[in-house]
């Protein structure tokens, strides 16, 4: 939309920034494909999804090996959005090479804001360690999420991830479980021209993003994100359970 006006000369200051922070995100880019001029060439016409992220989740999913469970805690999961959920489930099945289907989704609660958001992933944190079939088993856990691409008070954007990683690694309960977690905000926050505000941009599965997912997901001793007082070696092969983010990570992000 902001690129949209300013092509049409109609762009206001904010506007024009929004483009200037996008541009920015594609010059520290790896990928040449996030480097497109224009939104056109970089979204499909199907719900806004961008192939090249998709096709990053698709690694992210295929390296969290047979036994992750992909959970969908969008507002994709509503009923509302069944086709737009329904698409994205066609398209991550298209780079699988294989059908995919989402193995469930977080409660249909209204989010609004980024703790509604937090909140709604530990309510099904906690569910699953309680209902889980392998009580000793360990839980490797990777939640990729904008967080509504809003500022958290006297947070950075590298500060809500540490801080939602260890509100999250405390809802396993009673301590059966040996938990790893990660939490990548898909967000970037840049200061206005004049230096007076603060912009927040969801950014979506752009080069450092999706490399700290697949880090995380091919190490055995995370360098952040493992709870307090837990051994950094594991003993064995970890049960991958991986919450995605998946429409508002995979997609929608025009950036």
């Amino acid at each position: 939309l902001a690129r949209h006006h300013v092509a049409q000369g109609q762009a206001c200051l904010l506007a024009k920034r929004i483009c200037e922070v996008a541009a920015s995100v594609a010059e520290h880019s790896d990928d040449a494909g996030e480097c497109a001029e224009n939104y056109e060439a970089f979204a499909s016409t199907h719900f806004d999804l961008c192939d090249a992220f998709v096709g990053r989740l698709a690694k992210l999913i295929h390296a969290a090996g047979p036994c992750c469970r992909i959970i969908l805690s969008s507002s994709w999961r509503h009923p509302q959005h069944v086709e737009k959920k329904q698409h994205l489930e066609s398209c991550i099945a298209g780079h699988l090479g294989h059908d995919f289907v989402f193995d469930d989704s977080t409660q249909l609660t209204q989010d609004s804001c980024p703790v509604d958001r937090l909140e709604s992933i530990s309510s099904y944190i906690r569910r699953f360690c309680v209902q889980s079939e392998m009580p000793s088993s360990t839980l490797r856990i990777l939640v990729l999420d904008d967080f509504f691409a809003t500022s958290w008070p006297g947070l950075s954007c590298q500060g809500i991830s540490a801080a939602a990683e260890k509100y999250l690694l405390a809802q396993k309960g009673d301590g059966t479980h040996s938990m790893f977690m990660r939490v990548i905000n898909t967000s970037r926050c840049s200061m206005s021209a004049q230096g007076t505000h603060e912009l927040y941009v969801g950014c979506g599965l752009v080069h450092d993003n999706f490399r700290q997912a697949l880090d995380f997901l091919g190490s055995h001793c995370p360098p952040h994100g493992v709870e307090k007082g837990e051994s950094t070696k594991e003993t064995g092969p970890p049960r991958s359970t991986s919450i995605h983010h998946g429409a508002r990570l995979a997609g929608r992000m025009p950036l």
